[in-house]
């Protein structure tokens, strides 16, 4: 019996093999002397049925959700609307979109060329009504997934009814790492603390996670890197950042910023400032990121104008910012041009006035201005005006209306043309002509009509022509 059975099915599916579409006629008319004896073939009718009708409602479900999000990719909503969006969810945009806002522009816009495919999973059926997974692979290996709920309009067509947020899969692992590197004073949303140990192994072992979840995803990576980076494990940072830069090296700048405090650390300052020149090319609208350049370009005296001009690219995206104005004023400092180094410590105080390194900065060109004129004040009481000039003009570098010193140079001078004219006299008298007339010459450097010097160097060179006529 049992044989005489399977027998029997064995032929039966020859024939669904054979001839899937003429079959149910076959058996429904049961002229077929080979199935005689057969229990009534409805009961095989009935399945197959169900499994094709079933198997093309899944196709259909996974061909509206991708057709739907291939709209999106391409900007075009008001298509992915009518084409793929049940009347209710359409209707719930609109009434929104009437108030002057595009909530789904808004929700997807950060996906346009960015969707490499759409992958459909677990598609539930319940009469008119199916639940379905999309993972999309995304930006730099990350991979997203919503649950998408569909509805069949009108008896006919399936559409998308409502769908679920998009999470980043492996999120939770990086979320939960990211925690047990504040617990574990990593310091990467904190200031530095001594780690513990504990947390920092949970820490490494929730990223791994994430990783497994999402092998391919750069953001992930360079999470993992900047954890390794504050534990100064430098080698297993330095590979973590590279396979981030490997997946996506146009678009991810933390990984290149990462590598950077590696190289800045092994002194390849080279290495570190084209990775810095990296980090800008995909976020050139940091100012944080220049200012690294500028604290590495600083480091050599003769990169300090490339230095500035790093700085002064950072003040343009951050007008307000005194940090950058103290910064740029103290690579000025550095350079010997203490009047532009004050010029931006001036406006540094003047916006921060209690920030203590500025109160610092500036109290130095400050008191360097006013320790030139207290120089030039006790050169001129030794009667030295010549040092007391340089000393004023100094000054007057640092702070080019500094009245005090103005007035302090001018008196510099006047005793300076008054000594080298007593001075020109003495060489005179004891007939050392030629440093006579140097001491004129210093005199009319300061005063080009000075009377007193222009008669004596004609007294002088009518000397010495009657001597060499002897």
């Amino acid at each position: 019996m049992i044989k005489t059975t399977c027998k029997k099915l064995i032929l039966l599916f020859s024939f669904i093999t054979k001839d899937l579409f003429t079959l149910p006629t076959i058996l429904l008319t049961r002229k077929s002397k080979k199935l005689k004896g057969l229990p009534c073939p409805v009961f095989f009718i009935i399945p197959i049925i169900i499994i094709c009708f079933s198997c093309s409602s899944s196709s259909r479900i996974d061909n509206v959700i991708k057709g739907f999000f291939e709209e999106v990719n391409k900007g075009n909503f008001e298509t992915a609307k009518a084409k793929y969006l049940s009347t209710r969810a359409t209707n719930a945009l609109n009434s929104i979109l009437a108030m002057g806002n595009d909530p789904m522009q808004k929700s997807f816009k950060d996906y346009i060329g960015k969707i490499k495919s759409v992958n459909i999973q677990d598609i539930k059926i319940a009469g008119e009504i199916a639940e379905a997974s999309a993972i999309i692979p995304y930006h730099c290996g990350k991979r997203l997934s919503s649950k998408i709920r569909l509805i069949k309009e009108g008896g006919k067509k399936w559409k998308i009814d409502d769908c679920d947020d998009f999470i980043t899969i492996g999120q939770d692992h990086v979320d939960t790492a990211e925690s047990y590197c504040r617990t574990g004073g990593l310091g990467i949303l904190y200031g530095w603390i001594k780690p513990n140990k504990e947390e920092v192994a949970k820490a490494i072992g929730e990223f791994q996670l994430a990783l497994k979840d999402n092998p391919e995803d750069a953001n992930i990576m360079e999470k993992f890197g900047k954890c390794y980076l504050k534990l100064e494990n430098f080698n297993a940072s330095e590979e973590q950042f590279k396979k981030a830069i490997e997946i996506c090296p146009d678009s991810i700048w933390e990984a290149y910023i990462g590598l950077a405090k590696i190289y800045e650390k092994n002194n390849n300052i080279n290495e570190a400032e084209q990775a810095l020149m990296h980090a800008i090319k995909n976020k050139s609208d940091d100012a944080n990121i220049y200012l690294y350049l500028v604290n590495i370009r600083s480091k050599d005296d003769k990169n300090l104008d490339k230095a500035i001009e790093a700085a002064l690219k950072a003040l343009s995206l951050s007008p307000e910012d005194a940090k950058i104005m103290d910064t740029i004023g103290m690579i000025y400092y550095k350079k010997g041009d203490r009047a532009h180094a004050l010029e931006y410590l001036d406006r540094a105080i003047k916006i921060n006035p209690y920030d203590r390194d500025i109160q610092k900065h500036h109290s130095i060109a400050s008191e360097t201005a006013k320790m030139h004129i207290s120089k030039a004040q006790a050169f001129l009481k030794k009667n030295e005006p010549d040092m007391a000039i340089k000393e004023c003009e100094a000054a007057l570098q640092l702070e080019r209306n500094n009245n005090e010193a103005k007035i302090l140079k001018q008196e510099s001078i006047s005793a300076s043309i008054k000594l080298h004219l007593s001075q020109a006299q003495s060489f005179f008298n004891k007939q050392y002509y030629d440093k006579a007339i140097e001491e004129c010459n210093i005199v009319l450097k300061y005063d080009a009509n000075n009377q007193d010097a222009m008669i004596l160097k004609n007294r002088i060179s009518e000397v010495k022509k009657i001597l060499s006529n002897k």
